[in-house]
């Protein structure tokens, strides 16, 4: 949705989108709807065959995180390209998550349009949890999993505590401990810190 304050101008009918910012959406599918009766004459979408990390910015991990998994994967193991892609996620997610969790709301005081993003334990959960697939036995790759978890939190608003916290724990409950060497295995009690 570009430039929706402006599109908003004066209208007084609310709107409710239902799809995110780079959801795929096919020919005819409901991306939202007015509230009300008098719906404005207006294109409130412009849908392209490209999406862009510029307008979205899960987009931008979504590419990391193949990057990321193609460098633990069996034929190119290339753990050190992973492990900065997953650093990279991290930083990208620390500027995400300084706006607090849920969707935006526009509002010119005579109407509301609410646009659908993307909630913060879906892009974690997409972007990192393969990682533990491929790399459950590579500690630096998961540590870096856990490092990118620790400075997404760095500014992170504080509605997203409990997202952190479970994504945290399903990283702990996933990763095979007793495989790991001793030494490997202090990653547990280190985990991310806020």
């Amino acid at each position: 949705m570009s430039s929706s304050r402006e599109k908003q101008g004066d209208h007084e009918t609310d709107f409710e989108s239902v799809v995110a910012v780079g959801d795929f959406v096919a020919k005819g599918d409901l991306l939202g709807f007015w509230k009300g009766e008098d719906a404005p004459d207006i294109e409130l979408f412009e849908i392209g065959e490209v999406r862009s990390s510029m307008q979205d910015p899960s987009f931008a991990i979504e590419k990391l995180s193949e990057i990321a998994l193609r460098g633990i994967s069996p034929g190119i193991n290339d753990p050190n390209t992973a492990i900065h892609a997953i650093h990279f996620i991290g930083d990208i997610l620390r500027e995400l998550c300084e706006l607090p969790d849920g969707d935006f709301l526009y509002s010119n005081g005579k109407s509301d349009w609410h646009v659908k993003r993307k909630t913060l334990e879906t892009i974690l959960f997409e972007s990192l949890s393969p990682m533990q697939t491929y790399a459950s036995r590579d500690i630096f790759v998961m540590g870096s999993v856990f490092e990118a978890i620790r400075m997404a939190r760095l500014q992170a608003h504080e509605t997203f505590d409990s997202t952190f916290e479970d994504m945290i724990q399903y990283f702990v409950d996933v990763i095979d401990w007793d495989r790991l060497h001793v030494k490997e295995q202090n990653l547990r009690s280190i985990g991310p810190k806020r």
